[in-house]
């Protein structure tokens, strides 16, 4: 396997690889990947909703910010008369 050469040399002092652990090896369950994808999904969803509510929040206090800047640098106001 390619991960397998990443690897560091082996200590031999550990003795050869227990083959036997291949053998228990099993295929996932069924269903097992679709819960995770959905498990991923409903992270990604909570993920962008936050994103889009922190957004909106930002937007609207940089709105209200610059609106009480500008009442008070003007406080008269800048209506011209027709």
């Amino acid at each position: 396997m390619d991960w397998e050469r990443d690897l560091p040399d082996r200590d031999e002092s550990l003795g050869p690889p227990v083959t036997e652990l291949k053998l228990l090896q099993e295929p996932p369950a069924v269903g097992f990947l679709g819960r995770i994808r959905n498990r991923i999904n409903r992270r990604m969803l909570t993920a962008e909703t936050l994103d889009l509510s922190l957004h909106a929040l930002f937007k609207t206090f940089i709105e209200y910010l610059t609106s009480m800047i500008q009442a008070l640098v003007d406080p008269g106001g800048t209506r011209k008369e027709p």
